[in-house]
């Protein structure tokens, strides 16, 4: 009995050694609950992040609800009269238990109606306007092992303008280890949002708006710079640049807008050694100008050749462009055996050239019809030796030519030989 006492008496001590530990843990997230608590928290925080970082953080309220949902109110981070970001509210919800075993699973990271203003933050780069509302929805975040799933990521109601330096400040590049950081993102969504970027100093401007956005399974893998999309849909969007010149004599590609713009791809990706990318369709509207009702393709790349196959381009007034081609990239070397083959056909409506000419140079056609030229070309070979198979030009009411040949030593200037059989037939210009 004697020694079950010692046992009993050992066995007990451990146990309430061990459990002080789990019972002050558990206190004190207790005491986390408790609003005089929180405040004293808040302002310690604030204090030590405005200590280390030079800056002052703000927060104007303060709630932690069980089991670990943070919500702030009123959330400013300044610097003596410059202020970078003002938030009216930032909700972050973290579960628990994952918490307690060393994983951050985080289920949501929201907020609403930030400003943000980086002023001198980032070298060489401003940004500044306003984040409407922002949420990503995370199955799990392992900071440690650099893991970022993401269920859900929403970003709206956002203007925003980024204005580059002109002169890019010249700092000593130090060796750097990659970042090691894996993220996959089941689904996105943006809209109604704005982004503009300009130059200081120059009058160049460029902006693009987005309509809506929908992202299906993206992949990013920093460390082995892999990316892919599954799916990536873009509706009502549109794009503007402008030099900023004035004058009779300039172009109308120094001032370009499109809007109504569509994209359908799929199967995006890109890798160190390879890259694809399918063109289900994309559409446009040009202001005066080319509405591209019909586009689609499939492209893809390697380190051994480029396959194009089943681009389509096609406008509402007519004009059209369709192109395939197998390209090994040795076929661009002098002496290789490696042959290219592709075709391109165009057919070519005058009325999409309104607007990337001036008046002067679209009146100038006057003497085209409105089926301005018809145009189809096949060519096989390589650097040292291109065959051309077919090349046939039409243009209405004015002429036909048909030809074929070869060319050879296209790398060699001095060295550069061609012979093209040429048919043509003009008709009566009056």
């Amino acid at each position: 009995m004697k020694k079950r006492s010692i046992t009993y008496k050992i066995a007990k001590t451990a146990f309430i050694a061990l459990s002080i530990p789990v019972i002050l843990f558990w206190l004190l997230m207790i005491m986390l609950y408790m609003p005089p608590v929180q405040r004293f928290a808040v302002e310690t925080i604030c204090e030590e992040v405005s200590k280390s970082t030079g800056l002052n953080v703000e927060i104007g309220r303060f709630s932690l609800a069980f089991p670990l949902k943070l919500s702030i109110k009123e959330l400013k981070v300044s610097k003596g009269d410059t202020i970078y970001a003002d938030s009216k509210q930032a909700d972050i919800n973290i579960s628990l238990w994952p918490l307690i075993g060393g994983e951050v699973e985080m289920n949501y990271l929201m907020l609403e109606e930030a400003r943000v203003n980086t002023m001198d933050l980032i070298p060489d780069l401003k940004i500044n306007g306003e984040i409407g509302f922002f949420r990503a929805v995370a199955r799990n975040a392992e900071l440690s092992n650099g893991l970022l799933h993401l269920r859900q990521l929403h970003l709206h109601s956002t203007n925003l303008n980024i204005e580059l330096s002109d002169t890019a400040a010249e700092v000593e590049e130090e060796a750097s280890e990659p970042l090691d950081w894996l993220i996959k993102l089941r689904s996105g969504n943006i809209e109604n949002c704005r982004f503009n970027v300009n130059m200081p100093g120059d009058t160049m401007k460029a902006g693009a708006g987005i309509g809506k956005i929908k992202i299906k399974d993206g992949y990013i893998d920093l460390r082995k710079e892999i990316y892919s999309i599954a799916s990536l849909k873009l509706s009502n969007c549109d794009v503007a640049y402008d030099t900023g010149i004035e004058s009779a004599e300039t172009a109308p590609m120094d001032h370009i807008r499109a809007n109504n713009i569509a994209l359908d791809t799929r199967n995006i990706l890109y890798t160190p050694d390879s890259s694809r990318i399918e063109i289900h369709d994309f559409t446009l509207i040009q202001p005066e100008g080319i509405r591209i009702t019909k586009t689609k393709a499939l492209l893809f790349a390697d380190t051994a050749r480029l396959n194009i196959r089943e681009f389509l381009l096609a406008s509402k007034n007519g004009s059209r462009l369709s192109l395939s081609t197998t390209l090994p990239w040795k076929a661009l070397t002098a002496g290789r055996e490696e042959k290219l083959k592709a075709k391109a056909s165009l057919e070519l409506d005058k009325r999409d050239l309104g607007a990337l000419l001036t008046r002067e140079e679209y009146e100038a056609l006057s003497l085209f019809n409105e089926k301005m030229a018809v145009a189809d070309m096949r060519v096989t070979g390589n650097i040292s030796h291109l065959n051309i198979d077919t090349l046939e030009v039409t243009v209405p009411s004015i002429a036909a030519i048909h030809a074929n040949g070869y060319a050879r030593n296209l790398s060699d200037m001095k060295k550069l030989e061609a012979k093209l059989n040429l048919d043509s037939r003009t008709d009566d210009i009056r």
